[in-house]
C-alpha cells in the first residue's frame, strides 16, 4: 500500500517520523493493525455511516501505528491532557454536542496533533473522544425519552443521531440494551447514573 506523505503529515503533524516513510515495513501479522483495518472496513460499509470523528480516529490510529514517531515504543506511558485542556475540550464538546465534530478541531483546543490528542484524551478519560461524545448523546436521548416522554425516533434525531437505527446501535453499545428495553426496564425511576462511567 502507498500513502500520500502530505496527508500523513497533516494527520500526525509533529508526531511523525519522516525517516520511516521510505523504510519498508513488513507486517506479517499485527493484531492491533488488523483490528483497526477491520473497524475501518466495517465503518466504510456501515449503513448509515457513523460520525466523521470515528472514521478520522481510526485512520489516525492506523497512521500513528504505521508512521508515528513512537511506533517502536508500544509500551510507552501516555500522559493525559492538562486539566485546563481537558476542561476546555469537554466544554467545547458540550457546547457543540449536536454538531459534527472533527478530531483535528478537538486537538487544536489542546494544541496537539490529532494522534497525540486522541491518546491523551483517552488517558485522561478512559475512553476515546468519539466514545465520550456517543455517551453524552445517549445520555441526552435517555433524558428526552424519560423526562419529556419523546418517542425513540424523535429522541434519536434530537440527540444528534442520523436515525433511530444509528441511535439503537450506539445505545446498545454504550448501555448493553436497546432504547425500548431500557425504557421497559427503567420506566421513570432511573437517573443518568444508569450509564457506565
Amino acid at each position: 500500500m502507498r500513502f500520500d506523505p502530505v496527508f500523513i503529515e497533516h494527520i500526525l503533524e509533529d508526531d511523525t517520523d519522516r525517516s520511516k516513510w521510505n523504510e519498508p515495513l513488513l507486517l506479517l501479522y499485527d493484531e492491533r493493525l488488523s483490528r483497526i483495518a477491520e473497524l475501518i472496513w466495517q465503518e466504510i460499509h456501515a449503513e448509515p455511516a457513523g460520525p466523521a470523528l470515528y472514521g478520522e480516529s481510526l485512520v489516525t490510529a492506523l497512521f500513528s501505528n504505521l508512521f508515528g514517531a513512537n511506533r517502536s515504543q508500544s509500551s510507552r506511558q501516555v500522559s493525559g491532557l492538562a486539566r485546563v485542556h481537558l476542561r476546555r475540550t469537554v466544554e467545547y464538546i458540550e457546547a457543540n454536542l449536536l454538531k459534527e465534530l472533527h478530531l483535528k478541531e478537538l486537538a487544536s483546543i489542546a494544541n496537539l496533533s490529532p494522534s497525540q490528542f486522541g491518546r491523551a484524551f483517552k488517558a485522561s478519560t478512559g475512553v476515546s473522544p468519539h466514545r465520550w461524545i456517543m455517551r453524552r448523546r445517549i445520555q441526552l436521548g435517555q433524558k428526552l425519552m424519560r423526562e419529556s416522554k419523546i418517542p425513540i425516533a424523535d429522541a434519536a434525531q434530537m440527540a444528534g443521531f442520523a436515525n433511530q437505527s444509528h441511535f439503537t446501535k450506539a445505545f446498545r453499545s454504550i448501555t448493553g440494551l436497546t432504547p425500548r428495553s431500557w425504557l421497559n426496564i427503567t420506566g421513570s425511576q432511573i437517573n443518568d447514573a444508569s450509564l457506565p462511567k
